[in-house]
């Protein structure tokens, strides 16, 4: 079975005891809080040969990102990453050099957004290296979003770029160190993690998650939850030139890393229409670049690709992890 296929065997097989706060569903469980508040706690694993190699990624990449990924998840919840664990399952034959710049990569993210590493196990591998995360958040129980809480004629923004974490993956395992900005958006993600509590705390947004799997899967998870549907214009995708370059070089439709690839850890949200100029004229002045706008939540299901406004046959998909 796939990952989704085996989250809801997971969902069916925990049924009978009840969660304590919201469980399964979102980017993070959330846990009640006192005065108003709220925990939210989420975990993400990084395989060796899923997810990183050690021949292509530097071990500061990989701590960087073992920690961005779950920040990230924090973030697209609306509220501050507060705390996080670490377990991680070691192999025979990696240097010790390799787990200190390993660690050095986890620091600084950790440093960056004030997140402590709390505590977390070791274990010895008899195949690969395997990290897993977890991260604790704290906020105002009112600032939480949730995919589940997108409305029909919601305007649907990213925050930042897309597609170049896909393109820099595909540089990074054919050994290129063309387009640099591409190869780091890929090994080293940065959460938007201010990004996230400030839109947590903005009225006019109602669902957000983070895009990890690709915009083809990310925004359907929002309108499975939502009971809605999507249409989602392909020119109004935010690109990098970068990508563009990279995209005319190998004869690629830029679209298709920026629907599909995954890995962006950008946060994918839904406005109220008729406060989605203020909110981007508010979001550009807090953070020096605007939002963008690339579709609009429907009444309908499924999502609905346009091009210049003319349906596109093609069907798109998110990255699926077997």
């Amino acid at each position: 079975m796939n990952e989704l296929e085996f989250i809801n065997l997971v969902k069916r097989s925990s049924s009978a005891v009840a969660p304590y706060g919201e469980g399964i569903g979102d980017d993070c469980a959330v846990m009640p809080a006192t005065n108003g508040r709220a925990t939210v706690i989420t975990t993400d694993m990084l395989a060796e040969g899923v997810h990183f190699r050690l021949s292509t990624a530097p071990a500061y990449a990989i701590g960087w990102k073992a920690l961005a990924v779950n920040l990230s998840d924090v973030a697209s919840m609306g509220v501050r990453p507060v705390a996080s664990f670490m377990a991680i399952s070691r192999p025979e034959g990696v240097p010790d050099r390799w787990y200190e710049e390993f660690m050095a990569g986890y620091s600084d993210l950790s440093v960056k957004f004030g997140v402590p590493l709390m505590g977390g196990d070791t274990t010895a591998s008899g195949s690969g290296l395997t990290i897993c995360v977890t991260a604790i958040g704290e906020g105002e129980a009112a600032h939480i979003k949730r995919r589940s809480a997108a409305l029909p004629g919601d305007i649907v923004m990213t925050a930042g770029t897309l597609g170049d974490s896909a393109a820099g993956l595909s540089l990074a395992e054919r050994g290129s160190s063309r387009y640099p900005h591409l190869l780091n958006a890929h090994l080293s993600p940065t959460p938007q993690v201010d990004e996230g509590q400030w839109l947590g705390s903005r009225n006019e947004v109602h669902a957000m998650t983070d895009i990890s799997d690709g915009i083809a899967k990310d925004l359907m998870q929002i309108c499975d939850m939502s009971g809605t549907g999507a249409r989602v214009e392909l020119t109004h995708l935010p690109l990098s030139d970068d990508l563009l370059h990279y995209c005319t070089e190998e004869n690629i439709d830029p679209a298709a890393p920026a629907i599909c690839g995954g890995e962006d850890f950008k946060l994918l949200f839904t406005v109220n229409e008729a406060e989605a100029d203020k909110l981007t004229a508010d979001f550009t002045a807090r953070f020096g670049y605007a939002p963008s706008p690339i579709g609009r939540i429907t009444s309908g299901c499924g999502i609905e690709w346009l091009r210049d406004g003319a349906a596109v046959n093609e069907k798109f998909a998110g990255y699926i992890h077997r």
